[in-house]
């Protein structure tokens, strides 16, 4: 009898460390730095595997120079004065984790991901051309979506005191599929659909596609691109 009780009683200690270890919850630290908040939430389903999923909330800022310049560049007779300048977005990922250790969520681990993301900038600028002594108002959003995105990752995940958690995903790679999208106001009435068509398709990438309604202009375009993705996070598993 005494053996069946303890039999019992080892059963039911291990189902609840096991049930102690089952949830867990992680902010990606490296992320910080660039004003993104990555959380985490992982399940554990057994010894071997869990599902993470991850939301992401990039924090208004403004748009580095690089892309600025693109759209809104001076030369000696025009001058912009920014209204907005800023970029934003958010994604979505859940992922499938296969420990090689057999005691999850501790060890090296591998598996698959699917992400959705949409990520946009917005300018309202006023440009004036001091050799015609005009002043025109631009209004810009342009945004990249990933309608889909699916890689391979992995990574090692470390608990101490068997609750705080550190995990180090090494490397991911993948690819994905969305659209470039986007709308542009300006009361400049020399602007026409085919002249921003032109302009937009110097750059190399995706053929992009302008269709004009008054005074707005549309833009849109197909990408396919590789994702690569890395992540240091720490957190508490319960």
């Amino acid at each position: 009898m005494k053996k069946i009780y303890l039999s019992v009683l080892f059963l039911l200690t291990g189902t609840l460390v096991s049930i102690s270890q089952t949830h867990g919850v992680k902010l990606n630290i490296l992320q910080l730095a660039a004003s993104k908040i990555t959380l985490n939430y992982e399940y554990v389903i057994d010894q071997s595997s869990s599902v993470q999923l991850s939301l992401s909330g990039l924090l208004p800022r403004t748009t580095p120079a690089t892309i600025s310049n693109l759209l809104y560049e001076d030369d000696l007779n025009t001058t912009t004065v920014f209204n907005q300048n800023t970029v934003t977005g958010y994604s979505i990922q859940a992922e499938y984790r296969r420990y090689t250790s057999e005691k999850a969520p501790h060890g090296f681990y591998f598996g698959p991901w699917i992400r959705h993301y949409n990520y946009f900038i917005q300018f309202d600028a006023d440009v004036a051309d001091n050799s015609a002594n005009t002043n025109y108002n631009y209004k810009t959003r342009v945004g990249l979506k990933s309608l889909i995105g699916a890689g391979f990752q992995i990574g090692n995940q470390w608990l101490i005191n068997d609750n705080f958690v550190i995990d180090f995903c090494y490397l991911g790679l993948g690819v994905n599929y969305g659209s470039i999208y986007g709308q542009f106001e300006s009361n400049d009435p020399s602007l026409n659909a085919s002249d921003l068509e032109d302009d937009v398709n110097n750059a190399p990438g995706p053929t992009i596609k302008v269709s004009e309604n008054g005074d707005k202009f549309k833009i849109s375009a197909p990408f396919i691109s590789l994702a690569w993705r890395t992540a240091f996070r720490i957190g508490y598993f319960f």
